[in-house]
């Protein structure tokens, strides 16, 4: 009859343990550090997606449309992570991005052609690299165990990612503008100055050669 009586009561110390407030058991609330990163996490989820959608209605370069395509699926489902823990830990959420980030995604909308797919990368590299050192704080500084699991899983995609854009970038030739709201270069220096060399030399040559023939015939 002892070894019921000290099972039940162990069973009853447990449940007491567990239920009462304050104990050791009981979760522990996040902190300011794991609230602000699912916080920002979400919000450059959120950019991202709303980027990627851009780049596919917008870009005419399929090398563009498929990155997009991957950055979309996996910020989508990284934001669905994000927003599950979020929710367990009682830690609401941004409904948009910052007025800032709207701006920079306005501004993208209204460029296109080559001048879109150049300032699409180069959004996406910053975006990544926001991401990533957001990440590696929450690693080093995080306290939730589940908020510092995101950051872990969330970081070889975003590396994967990142190397994708600076390869892209690298190998992607400087063109001239095909679009943008007021003509703006990607970078390319102007290609009309030899052109217009080219012209004036001519005339020159030309001018010389009349010269020549009008000298000719009147000592003729």
């Amino acid at each position: 009859m002892k070894l019921p009586a000290r099972a039940v009561v162990l069973t009853l110390s447990v449940v007491a343990m567990v239920a009462w407030p304050g104990s050791g058991a009981a979760a522990a609330a996040p902190s300011a550090q794991d609230r602000s990163f699912l916080r920002a996490a979400h919000e450059l989820h959120l950019v991202e997606i709303s980027s990627a959608r851009l780049a596919l209605r917008r870009s005419g370069a399929a090398e563009i449309r498929r990155h997009a395509q991957l950055f979309l699926a996996d910020h989508e489902r990284l934001d669905a992570d994000v927003r599950a823990v979020a929710k367990r830990l009682a830690v609401p959420l941004p409904a948009t991005p910052s007025p800032e980030n709207q701006q920079d995604l306005a501004r993208l909308s209204r460029r296109s052609g080559a001048g879109f797919d150049a300032a699409w990368l180069a959004e996406q590299v910053t975006l990544h690299r926001q991401s990533t050192q957001l990440g590696r704080r929450q690693v080093g500084t995080g306290s939730d165990p589940a908020v510092v699991a995101l950051a872990r899983r969330a970081a070889p995609v975003l590396q994967a990612h990142l190397a994708i854009l600076e390869e892209t970038r690298a190998d992607r030739p400087l063109r001239s503008v095909e679009g943008g709201s007021s003509g703006e270069s990607n970078g390319e220096p102007a290609r009309t100055a030899p052109l217009g060399l080219g012209l004036i030399g001519l005339a020159v040559v030309l001018a010389a050669g009349a010269v020549f023939v009008a000298v000719r015939r009147r000592r003729a």
